[in-house]
């Protein structure tokens, strides 16, 4: 996600170094980034035991806020804009790395064997 910013001019702070809480600012960041609120799901392969997948999965809402003033906690008005609002629980988007890689996304309706383009922040140009 730094990379992705980092390359589309955005700015991305982590609101807090105990929760995967992020501000993200920037022209159009809110427009971008709407289509990844929903569940995004992992699928490892067991390196002991090939047979054996472990599914991971992170649930990502966007919420956009305005700024406050300097002196007010950011990470404490994230966390009431994000209990204001509605959880997607659609499956945006599926990855998987071995046997061969794979992405599927279901709101862009795209697949794509290069994951690891995906991950390294390139998931809205596919």
């Amino acid at each position: 996600m730094y990379e992705w910013a980092d390359r589309r001019g955005m700015r991305i702070s982590r609101l807090h170094s105990e929760e995967h809480l992020y501000a993200v600012s920037g022209l159009g960041a809110a427009a971008i980034l709407a289509p990844e609120a929903g569940l995004h799901l992992f699928e490892a392969v067991d390196d002991a035991d090939d047979r054996r997948v472990e599914r991971l999965h992170a649930l990502v809402e966007v919420v956009p806020w305005m700024p406050a003033p300097v002196e007010s906690d950011l990470a404490e008005r994230a966390r009431e804009a994000l209990e204001r609002s509605e959880t997607r629980s659609i499956v945006v988007r599926r990855y998987r790395a071995e046997p061969a890689p794979l992405v599927r996304d279901a709101v862009r309706r795209y697949r794509t064997g290069r994951l690891e383009r995906v991950l390294a922040g390139d998931f809205d140009l596919f």
